[in-house]
């Protein structure tokens, strides 16, 4: 094969899969506006009958989506993390919570094991996140 002819080739492969790949592009990039939103710092410590809830992490739930976990530390403390941003805080709003458990951790009634059931609402106001 000649050269000319196979750099054709390598122009025409290029050519069609640039303009197959090219929707996609214009999909992806003209998408939703990516807005900025703050997302607010929010840690805190669970405790049940006066003792700390340790090894489990809090999950918060918005529209039946995890939107946000914390790990709870052996004082009973954590600190939020988005599901959707990789940094720590959460983005404000009002959430249903539920204690997700590991088998090292302390037993608790299985209403908290579900958002549903667990009666725990949370709202984080907006706030400044400094790192």
């Amino acid at each position: 094969m000649s050269y000319h002819l196979h750099r054709t080739r390598q122009w025409t492969a290029w050519f069609l899969g640039a303009l197959v790949l090219s929707p996609f592009a214009l999909t992806f990039s003209f998408g939703s506006p990516k807005i900025p939103q703050r997302l607010s710092p929010v840690t805190g410590r669970v405790t049940f009958a006066g003792a700390p809830v340790h090894d489990m992490t809090l999950c918060l739930d918005q529209g039946g989506h995890h939107a946000a976990f914390g790990l709870l530390q052996a004082d009973g403390s954590f600190q939020l993390s988005s599901m959707i941003w990789a940094d720590w805080g959460t983005l404000p709003g009002r959430y249903r919570a539920h204690l997700y458990t590991y088998d090292s951790g302390p037993a608790l009634p299985a209403r908290f094991h579900s958002s549903d059931t667990s009666g725990i609402e949370i709202e984080i106001a907006p706030g400044y996140f400094c790192k």
